[in-house]
């Protein structure tokens, strides 16, 4: 598996078992499992899935193993890990979070694109402990990837504002 800079953060800070709530699991190692299950398994379906099950004609962004990659590059470059700068540190437990939450934010496409933010936890846990024995770790996830779509409780296409205003409370 060819790492991206965010990727190494984590595999770099996941030697530090302390850094994680649950001190036995090896978080890098659980987050190759769960890319190269998403890589082999989902990832290659999601655009056949797009195809068939939408309701809505037209033309889709490719989301294979590339989109996701892409997003968790842009992501290391937004954080500034790619330049060493690290405008927003992150400690490890969240980079881990962070990490599989942009892998998954997408998968729910194999369903079509209607909801396909919302199916999130579910193909979390139907993964089983390919992504980890947490649920309530799998919901903080799934939550963390659905805010990319959807609309907010005031029928708002900004979800993002929404899971910050709701995380405060």
């Amino acid at each position: 598996m060819d790492l991206l800079p965010l990727e190494k953060l984590l595999e770099r800070n996941a030697r530090d078992h302390s850094l994680f709530p649950r001190l036995k699991v090896n978080y890098f190692e659980l987050y190759k499992g769960l890319v190269s299950h998403l890589k082999t398994s989902i990832y290659k379906d999601i655009d056949s899935g797009l195809a068939a099950n939408s309701k809505i004609p037209g033309f889709y962004t490719a989301h294979n193993a590339e989109h996701f990659d892409e997003v968790v590059h842009h992501a290391g470059m937004l954080l500034g890990v790619e330049t060493g700068e690290e405008y927003i540190n992150l400690t490890a437990y969240e980079t881990y979070i962070l990490l599989v939450a942009i892998r998954v934010h997408d998968v729910g496409n194999i369903y079509g694109r209607e909801g396909h933010e919302k199916k999130c936890f579910t193909i979390l846990k139907n993964m089983g402990p390919i992504s980890g024995d947490d649920d309530a770790e799998k919901k903080i996830i799934a939550k963390i990837a659905q805010a990319h779509g959807g609309k907010n409780s005031l029928g708002s296409n900004d979800t993002i504002s929404e899971l910050v205003l709701n995380s405060l409370s």
